[in-house]
């Protein structure tokens, strides 16, 4: 689980509580990747009962240098 437990994320409009529905699952080899998982209780829209899960990871991607590729053409 990447959110961690006990964090509400669905405001219920009959019983005005809050609960858990919504969660947060990653594999066992990406958990390393997890740099935050978290609501954002101050973005939660107008009239939604569901707050929005901001999750980071860290993923970054690896490049390669172009290699310089012979020109034949320029050979004396």
């Amino acid at each position: 689980m990447a959110l961690p437990g006990g964090t509400p994320t669905h405001y219920h409009n009959i019983t005005k509580r809050w609960s858990r529905l919504d969660q947060v699952f990653l594999s066992e080899h990406s958990k390393n990747l997890l740099i935050a998982c978290d609501t954002q209780t101050e973005h939660r829209g107008v009239k939604t009962d569901h707050l929005p899960i901001l999750t980071e990871l860290n993923v970054e991607a690896n490049t390669n240098e172009e290699k310089q590729m012979p020109n034949f053409r320029k050979v004396n």
